[in-house]
């Protein structure tokens, strides 16, 4: 029987239900156990048990909000979709052992800002949601193998353990987990409160050392308490980790200005944006060390390039001054 207009009125109403109503009734639970022992510490398995907590629960809120829901805010792939709802919910812990058994519990609570605040923000952090998809994929990777190794410590029990490669893996773990809880507080390239977030991250540092992002986060962090020659420390460790580390070499970049060496500044930001030419504030950054050097002509067509991605200060500040005026 075809839908009579009362019907097809509400299924309308129903699809344009605001993600913050269907986010505001989902709480997302998951609970995962491992056994721990002589050749498992128990600090690793709970390392791995949590990070396997937490990829269910994310599964699951990630069902939750559906899939064409997230796609109207431009989350197309389903990395991009975990992404996302990584994002979007808040983890919390709790953790019983029993009998050299562990069993960790992770549940996603709603956050008190509005889904769709968080969802139009990390939509707008392309490089930010790409990171998190690149962190879920690697938890996936790291936790299955640690699994793997303590169910085989546990069941071989007279057979050598990879001890040393659980415990590695467990660190990593953590320095994911360290990072993600961390990254809430950072938005446009800001961070809320950067001297409680810069000791997480070095600690999620010294635990995965080879990580370049954590190296490139901290040093915005280190940039953002005006310590620039440490920052440049830590975007040099991150670009030899991962040269093609787009928001490094912006920041980078940042430090070398603060530092008043304009070359070096100047080969960093071209670098970054023959990258990425989607950041409008790395647009308005070179074109800013053009007006220092009095180069009109790249400065303005910088600006004007930043002002098409919806940053048009510093062409206004040129204008202000008599240049980059509009042709007639």
């Amino acid at each position: 029987m075809p839908l009579c207009p009362p019907a097809v009125l509400l299924v309308l109403l129903m699809a344009l239900v605001p993600l913050t109503a269907q986010a505001a009734q989902f709480e997302g639970h998951a609970e995962h156990s491992l056994p721990f022992g002589r050749r498992v510490p128990e600090s690793a398995a709970l390392r791995v048990a949590r990070t396997t907590a937490w990829l269910e629960a994310l599964d699951r809120a990630t069902d939750a909000l559906s899939a064409a829901s997230l796609v109207q805010w431009g989350a197309g792939e389903t990395s991009d979709r975990q992404a996302l709802t990584s994002a979007v919910f808040t983890p919390t812990v709790g953790s019983t052992s029993h009998a050299s058994q562990i069993s960790v519990q992770v549940r996603l609570a709603t956050p008190q800002r509005t889904v769709e605040d968080r969802l139009r923000k990390m939509l707008h952090e392309r490089e930010m949601l790409a990171l998190r998809a690149e962190m879920l994929k690697l938890e996936k990777e790291k936790a299955e193998e640690a699994r793997r190794l303590i169910k085989r410590a546990a069941a071989l029990r007279r057979a050598p353990a990879k001890e040393d490669r659980i415990v590695l893996l467990a660190a990593q773990l953590e320095a994911l987990w360290l990072l993600g809880i961390t990254l809430p507080q950072r938005e446009g390239g800001h961070w809320r409160d950067p001297q409680a977030a810069l000791p997480v991250l070095q600690q999620a540092a010294s635990l995965d050392p080879k990580y370049a992002p954590l190296h490139y986060l901290r040093g915005e962090l280190l940039l953002q308490l005006d310590r620039p020659q440490d920052a440049l420390a830590s975007f040099d460790r991150a670009l030899a980790l991962n040269p093609e580390l787009a928001g490094a070499l912006y920041a980078r970049g940042l430090a070398h200005l603060r530092l008043q060496l304009p070359t070096l500044a100047e080969r960093d930001l071209t670098a970054a944006l023959a990258r990425d030419a989607s950041h409008a504030a790395w647009w308005r950054a070179r074109g800013a060390l053009h007006m220092i050097r009095r180069e009109i002509g790249p400065m303005c067509e910088d600006f004007a390039q930043a002002c098409a991605r919806g940053d048009c200060e510093g062409l206004a500040v040129a204008r202000e001054r008599g240049v980059c005026l509009a042709k007639k």
